[in-house]
This record gives structure tokens, sequence and C-alpha cells, in this order.
């Protein structure tokens, strides 16, 4: 991030300190950072002001230019916060996103544009569970439709997002005679200082063609010569040569096949859609503190406001991946 190293420079703040200071924002932040501050560069030159020294009104008539083009209040946020990180005003000790005037325009925009869920309504799991039974059994499967079956019971199982699947190692992997757990040891979106990894627990389940432990097994035996020439640990492989290990676009692409084939209208959800599907449904089963443990959600806010969505169904079981599967009973 050039502009906020500059920034920092003129702070006197030395290189080793700035190389430490540029590792707190994650590859994702850095890129929504760096979209507003070249806006943010591109806005001071056309009016003459020098980007890291500017007045309050100038913040403001950069915030207002982002407004106008549409954009909502998440995005205007994140713009805010990217100008606190390398921008002073010289009209206030404050810093950009704090000042009171700033604060003020933000809550504005939430009250013209609010932040709103993604969907009013939710597709049923069960209609999915319904195409995945039906791909079975594992062992007859091509290694493409397996790897879509597996990664879609995992999302569904688990409530986890695509990131967390991306990152499953085979050697974190714990087999009991029971269940796989699967602690999560990479940096992802919920990953904060003193703050515990989640953890996926996969129960066996009395329906094989559902089990995703025993979909696991078939998947690791098949793709085990790929591991062993490629040492490959990431779980989810490419399914032709070379099979190097698959990117979260690719994880993303097999969860929306499986979804379209199973009749939900993926121009409406997208993949992250089973993360509010599953535990939508388990909602009507389980506490809420279960769900927010097996999703990885520590504010219960969270989850009522953006993915506690309608649905048509009802059930009962006694922990997050089997009352997920026992919907398809």
């Amino acid at each position: 991030m050039p502009f906020v190293r500059k920034g920092l420079s003129l702070q006197g703040i030395s290189i080793e300190a700035q190389n430490i200071i540029c590792e707190s924002w994650r590859a994702g932040t850095n890129q929504q950072y760096n979209t507003y501050l070249k806006r943010w560069q591109v806005f001071c030159s056309g009016r003459g002001i020098d980007p890291l020294l500017v007045n309050v009104k100038d913040i403001l008539d950069f915030l207002v230019e982002l407004y106008n083009t549409g954009l909502k209040y998440s995005a205007i946020g994140t713009a805010r916060s990217a100008l606190s990180n390398c921008v002073k005003l010289v009209d206030s000790t404050c810093v950009v996103g704090e000042h009171p005037l700033v604060s003020r325009f933000l809550k504005g925009v939430s009250e013209l544009r609010p932040s709103l869920p993604r969907y009013k309504q939710i597709w049923d799991v069960k209609i999915v569970l319904n195409y995945l039974e039906k791909l079975s059994p594992n062992e007859d499967l091509s290694l493409l439709d397996l790897s879509t079956k597996l990664v879609t019971l995992l999302a569904i199982v688990s409530g986890q997002r695509c990131q967390s699947l991306h990152v499953i190692k085979t050697c974190d992997m714990i087999f009991e005679t029971n269940r796989i757990i699967i602690p999560i040891n990479s940096i992802i979106k919920q990953s904060k200082p003193n703050k515990t990894q989640p953890v996926m627990v996969l129960p066996v389940f009395y329906n094989q063609n559902l089990c995703v432990v025993r979909t696991m097994k078939e998947y690791l035996n098949r793709t085990e010569i790929f591991r062993c020439e490629k040492e490959n640990r990431e779980l989810f492989l490419t399914t032709v040569k070379p099979y190097l290990p698959a990117s979260k676009s690719t994880i993303s692409r097999w969860i929306k096949t499986a979804l379209s084939k199973a009749g939900i209208d993926v121009n409406i959800y997208s993949a992250h859609s089973t993360r509010a599907a599953s535990t939508s449904a388990a909602a009507r089963i389980l506490p809420l503190t279960s769900i927010m443990k097996a999703a990885g959600w520590t504010n219960s806010r969270t989850f009522q406001r953006f993915y506690n969505v309608p649905n048509n169904d009802d059930n009962e079981a006694n922990d997050f991946a089997t009352t997920v599967l026992n919907l398809n009973s």
C-alpha cells in the first residue's frame, strides 16, 4: 500500500515499523482500501489538494461523490476506514473516521441506504440434500461429482464459509470412531487475536448416501495418489491434471453447480447462501449458542440480522451437523 507508506513516512515511521504495520491488513482488506485510496488521490489531484493533509470538508465532499455513484453504507464505511489510516485533518485533532461530522454523515448514509440481508427468503435445505443423496454410491462417482458432493455437504453441515473449506488441511484432520474433527488453523475472516479458531465436527450419519464422513473417506482414497506425488496438504484438489490445490473460486463454483442441479436459482443464490440455509434451518431446532459456535460467530446480532432467513421446514435433533442432515429424513 504505497499511499499508506507515504503517510507513515511523513510521520517519521521507520521502514521496519511500516512493514509490520502494513501486515496488519489482510490481502482482501488491502485490495478494498487500495480501491478507495486511488479514487481519493484522483479526487485530490483534480482539486489541487494535498491528499495526506486535508480539511474535513474535503473528506465529506469525497464521501458525497462516492455516495452519488450509488455506493451503500458498507462501501462508504470502507472508504472512511481507508482514509483514517493515512490522511490527517489540518482543522481537527480527530482521526478522520472519528470526526463528529464524518460519523454523522455515515449515520445519514445508513438511514438512506441501510444494510439489509441479501436474502428475504432462503432455499429449503432438503431440496439440495435430496439431490446429494442421489449422487451415490460414492465409489461410482466421477472425481468432479465426488468433489462437488463433498464440498457442498461440508458447507451445509458445518455452516462455514467457502474460505474455511478452502484452507482445510488433511494433516489437521482427526479421525475418531464416529466422527471427523477438523480444526481450522489458517487465518480466516473470523480470526482475531485471542479468539479460538473454528473447529468442524462431522459426525457419522446413518444414511450412508448423505454421510459426510463416508464421503470424505472416499474422497481421500481417490485423491491419495495425487497427494503423494505433489505433497498437497490442502483437502480439495482440482479434478484434472496436474491436480493442484483448488482455489476458493473453484470451490464456490462446485457448490453453485450442486445448487443449480438441485433446482436452486443460482442467479439469485450464491455459494455463500449455504451458510444462511443451514443455520436458518438449524435455528428452528437448536439453541442460538450452538449455531453460533458451529458457524464461528461471536455476535448473535450477525446471525439474527443477516442469516436467520425464513424457510418452511422443522424437525428435531441434538447437534448442528446431524440436525441439518436430519432435515432430509
